[in-house]
């Protein structure tokens, strides 16, 4: 089930989301088609500037679309099979 946008996620959920990418940026995919949603051509750059970002910016309601396109990517992957 998708994960439904908030304006400010859990800290809980913040640290398992970066420690999720984290432990895996170095076998992810090298792009990304997320059908409607667009498509990510360099995934791996785009992962790890927006780790930093959530880092810097997770409580700013403003930035949590950001956060949110974070979750999705990994909704994506997961619905694709990579652990």
């Amino acid at each position: 089930m998708p994960k439904p946008y908030q304006k400010i996620y859990p800290p809980h959920e913040i640290q398992e989301l970066l420690q999720w990418f984290t432990d895996r940026l170095d076998r992810l995919p090298p792009s990304l088609d997320m059908g409607k949603r667009g498509n990510i051509p360099d995934l791996r750059r785009t992962v790890k500037l927006y780790l930093e970002f959530v880092v810097l910016c997770h409580e700013k309601p403003a930035y949590s679309g950001q956060i949110h396109h974070l979750f999705r990517i990994r909704e994506h992957l997961e619905a694709e099979g990579f652990q």
